[in-house]
């Protein structure tokens, strides 16, 4: 977790935003693995927003599992459907189709 904050927080600072995204979403990850479910997910939304923002078409995708994977865990059901939906229509989109099957 400590490592995880440090990444995003330096990618950040530096303008490296596909970086940011991955540090966030094992942040995100990380913090729900260890019972911090707001957290966790605020974690995981803002890497998955940042890659939105900032146009990285397949590393949003990639956001965007993790971020399903995060809700689960949560136990939050609809919203973890709705973002899997979401991303596998990206990837009809965008064609990256290396996260699909961790979507299906």
């Amino acid at each position: 977790q400590h490592h995880a904050s440090i990444a995003a927080q330096l990618a950040e600072t530096h303008g490296f935003p596909f970086w940011s995204t991955v540090a966030r979403g094992v942040l995100g990850w990380v913090e729900l693995s260890n019972g911090g479910s707001e957290a966790g997910l605020e974690s995981a939304r803002r890497g998955a927003e940042a890659c939105q923002a900032y146009g990285l078409a397949m590393q949003y995708s990639v956001s965007l599992l993790h971020l399903a994977n995060c809700l689960a865990m949560a136990g939050r059901f609809d919203e973890c459907e709705a973002t899997i939906t979401a991303a596998l229509a990206l990837v009809e989109t965008n064609g990256d189709r290396m996260v699909e099957p961790g979507l299906w």
